[in-house]
């Protein structure tokens, strides 16, 4: 969409392999007046693979909760995955038409620790 999108996907894509933390989005955090396009943003960069993003004002921070939080969709797909691994799925299978391995199994746990703290 925007010129920042290369670099942020580029960033997290190099990151992933090597454990690191991807932070940042496509967009600037001094903007902490119009919170509605700072939300956006952050979305824009969580579907490229970022994380965790920066603020500059406590403005920001319930934007930041909200857009970084799973969604009950990925809450609920968590959930699956892990029950079918639970149900002894094995190391790979197959899961509503898609292929389910470690990175995946890893995901799904990662997801269901933050509904977990998220209450």
């Amino acid at each position: 969409r925007g010129a920042l999108d290369l670099v942020v996907g580029q960033l997290a894509i190099a990151a992933a392999p090597r454990g690191l933390i991807p932070i940042g989005f496509p967009g600037s955090i001094a903007n902490f007046r119009d919170l509605d396009l700072y939300a956006r943003q952050i979305g824009r960069g969580r579907d490229l693979g970022m994380r965790p993003v920066a603020a500059i004002h406590p403005a920001q921070l319930p934007a930041i909760r909200a857009s970084l939080a799973p969604t009950k969709a990925e809450g609920a797909w968590a959930e699956d995955v892990l029950a079918a691994v639970e149900a002894g799925g094995g190391a790979v299978f197959a899961m509503q038409g898609q292929m389910v391995d470690a990175p995946v199994i890893a995901r799904a746990r990662q997801i269901r620790a933050a509904v977990r703290r998220r209450g």
